[in-house]
């Protein structure tokens, strides 16, 4: 009985561990994804100087779904961050 209860609590923390990494993983692609999307916007708006910023903005984040890769949506976007 010993045993089982060893070989069930040591199962328990690998799958925790699992769960953990899994959600660190989409957490990363998620970020990058948003960098990406962020970069490309940017890029536009220094290609596009006259044209209203939040114009292109809007148009970056609205056509989200567009790409069928992507796994962010808007609030991705919006609560990205990145500090050096």
């Amino acid at each position: 009985m010993k045993k089982l209860e060893l070989v069930l609590f040591a199962s328990l923390i690998v799958l925790a561990y699992g769960i953990g990494r899994l959600q660190e993983k989409e957490e990363g692609i998620k970020a990058y994804q948003a960098a990406c999307v962020l970069n490309d916007c940017c890029r536009n708006m220094v290609d596009n100087i006259g044209v209203d910023a939040e114009e292109i903005y809007g148009e970056y984040i609205d056509n989200l779904d567009c790409d069928p890769k992507l796994r962010i949506t808007r609030n991705d976007i919006e609560g990205y961050y990145w500090s050096y």
